[in-house]
C-alpha cells in the first residue's frame, strides 16, 4: 500500500494511463472457482448463482500498473455474492 501522498499519486497516474480510471490506488475483483460436489450438510453452500459448485475468489489489487497482489482470499463458499 502506498505510504506518502506521492506513492498515492503515482499510483493514480497508473490507473489513469492504463484504463483512464482517475483518483484510483487500488482495485477489488471476484471470481467463481470451479470446485468438486462437496458433501455433508454445508453442500448447499458451495452452489452459486450458475447452478455449479465453487468457492468465491476475492482479489484486491494495488499497484495494477505491476501486478503487485496485495491480498487473495478464497473463504467464502460459493453462495455469496
Amino acid at each position: 500500500m502506498p505510504s506518502t501522498v506521492e506513492e498515492e499519486v503515482a499510483l493514480m497516474k497508473d490507473f489513469k494511463k492504463i484504463r483512464n480510471f482517475p483518483t484510483v490506488i487500488g482495485a477489488i475483483d471476484c471470481t467463481h472457482i470451479k470446485i468438486k460436489k462437496v458433501g455433508g450438510d454445508a453442500s448447499q453452500y458451495y452452489i452459486n448463482r450458475k447452478g455449479f459448485f465453487s468457492l468465491n475468489v476475492q482479489v484486491n489489487i494495488c499497484i495494477i500498473f505491476f501486478l503487485n497482489f496485495i491480498t487473495i482470499s478464497a473463504m467464502a463458499d460459493g453462495v455469496r455474492y
